[in-house]
């Protein structure tokens, strides 16, 4: 049978592609759904949670959610300001945050969770098992912040990192519509060892796995110390008029990921963001990213906090149920088959 054809129910195909530097683990299955995870080391990994079709076809599944976010009036996603180097234009996708206030490259007015229609909380609900299961981290905190992001015909979301200093270091995505496609590659200032500022060779930065002339910056940085500055300086300015072709390259992408309708990402590291940046290409007609977040209640005004009370232990009421008899009637994989 093919594996595209509609009717398929076997499990996602990835087609997901990554360089030697990302160590990808054995693939694990969970009721309908494929796992791939993805290493880059230093305990930051990516995770890929493929869906199939009758995962996303059962009841407050993906293909519910999908619906539920375009009925009329169901979230109010609207266009907002970006500030650019020519000046203030729209964000070419449509957003709404909801809980904790999140402050990104767009201006967003966070709206507080009892608000949130319910496949806002469904999928808040969703995102929170699936991420604690993923990351194995006791440490783990609930999310407190979703961001619904709009895409409509072709949009995307250029090459930037989730590294707010509020932030913890769990990011989880849901994946409703459109099929998408994630890169993430290294910062230009670790992928060369140079500064942004200045043109300098920085012997600080830490030489990662996928970076240019790794063996060669190794080398420079081991003199550090057993030379003068003013030798050093020499050196390095001598390795940057060696190498300029190849420090002036542009960064690969070390991971491409095909984000399908119900797909799950989650990003988990406390240097993933430091060291690494992320784009989103949707070239479809219609996508909706559904984000989760914990952002740390003590860097943000107090004043803000009501906002993001939500129980993840609550049954997530409909439209249809009464919320005195809600309950959530869809199949529920056992997330801890898939820890570590």
């Amino acid at each position: 049978m093919d594996p595209f054809d509609e009717v398929y129910s076997g499990h996602a195909v990835p087609r997901d592609r990554y360089l030697p530097a990302v160590d990808m683990r054995d693939p694990e299955f969970v009721g309908g759904y494929r796992i791939h995870k993805y290493d880059f080391g230093g305990g930051n990994v990516v995770t890929h949670i493929h869906a199939n079709g009758p995962e996303n076809a059962a009841k407050n599944g993906a293909d519910d959610l999908f619906r539920n976010l375009q009925k009329d009036g169901s979230i109010p996603l609207k266009r907002h300001a970006l500030n650019t180097a020519s000046g203030e234009m729209l964000a070419s996708h449509f957003a709404v945050n909801y809980g904790m206030p999140y402050k990104y490259s767009v201006a967003v007015d966070s709206k507080p969770f009892n608000e949130a229609p319910s496949a806002i909380f469904s999928a808040l609900k969703h995102l929170n098992q699936a991420a604690k299961s993923a990351v194995s981290d006791e440490g783990f905190k609930d999310f407190n912040e979703m961001l619904c992001v709009g895409y409509y015909e072709k949009g995307k979301m250029g090459y930037h990192d989730d590294g707010e200093k509020e932030l913890g270091p769990t990011v989880a995505s849901l994946s409703l519509g459109a099929t998408a496609f994630m890169s993430i590659r290294l910062k230009k200032r670790y992928y060369t060892g140079i500064t942004t500022k200045g043109n300098k060779y920085d012997h600080e930065a830490p030489v990662l796995p996928g970076c240019v002339l790794e063996a060669e910056r190794k080398a420079l940085n081991a003199k550090w110390g057993n030379v003068t500055p003013a030798e050093f300086d020499t050196l390095q300015k001598a390795f940057y008029k060696q190498h300029s072709r190849e420090l002036n390259r542009n960064c690969p992408e070390l991971l491409n990921m095909t984000l399908m309708h119900g797909d799950i990402m989650v990003m988990h590291g406390s240097d993933l963001q430091k060291y690494y940046e992320h784009q989103v290409v949707s070239p479809g007609l219609t996508r909706f990213a559904l984000t989760c977040r914990h952002i740390d209640p003590d860097l943000v005004d107090p004043a803000y906090h009501w906002k993001a009370v939500w129980d993840p232990t609550a049954t997530i009421t409909t439209e249809e149920q009464p919320k005195e008899a809600a309950t959530l009637q869809r199949y529920a994989p056992d997330w801890n088959m898939f820890r570590g």
